[in-house]
């Protein structure tokens, strides 16, 4: 199975916000989501998927087109954080809500994300006199990879990146690619960024 050399271990970072409706809110996701696809050369093809590697050659621009799972996950994530809102966001002018197969995917990969990587950090209960119960305290000290460093490692095997693959040209049939299957997201409020 091919790891990527990625998988440096770090403390938390300091959060931004990705959660409230805003303009930074939306420019730190696409922020976050940038560089997700790079091509991938015959060799790491080979170790990656092996014989069935054919069927992943990049059909309009040659040689193979991948990227790293998390984010597909983090992909996805943001799908969901959209269609929470579909009134203020558009996909190639259709409301985010008539994606509903996309977003139904898309829980299935958060899901299974979470049971194939699921944190055992040990999350304390706390008993809340306000509210009469116990809550879960999940502001507990994790182990996580260093996010910056997987960012920077999409970045270098940008095309402008020194870690760039050149596409192999002979690998390729009439078709779309996986970038081509990217989704444009238009906000469809008056805010003025920041």
């Amino acid at each position: 199975m091919h790891t990527p050399p990625v998988d440096k271990i770090a403390e938390w970072p300091e959060n931004l916000d990705f959660t409230s409706q805003s303009k930074e809110t939306d420019n730190n996701w696409l922020d976050l989501l940038e560089d997700r696809f790079f091509s991938v050369s015959e060799e790491e093809a080979i170790e990656a998927w092996g014989e069935e590697r054919h069927k992943y050659i990049d059909q309009k621009n040659g040689g193979y087109t991948a990227g790293l799972d998390v984010f597909h996950s983090l992909h996805c994530l943001n799908e969901i954080r959209m269609a929470l809102t579909p009134e203020r966001y558009t996909q190639h002018g259709m409301p985010v809500e008539t994606s509903t197969a996309h977003t139904a995917h898309c829980l299935d990969v958060i899901r299974q994300h979470i049971q194939c990587y699921g944190s055992t950090t040990l999350i304390p209960t706390q008993y809340r006199e306000d509210a009469h119960r116990p809550y879960i305290d999940s502001n507990q000290e994790h182990v996580c990879r260093d996010f910056s460093y997987l960012r920077h490692y999409m970045r270098r095997r940008s095309a402008e990146g020194d870690l760039y693959v050149a596409r192999d040209q002979t690998l390729t049939t009439v078709g779309s690619s996986a970038l081509d299957q990217e989704v444009e997201i238009k906000v469809v409020d008056s805010e003025v960024p920041a």
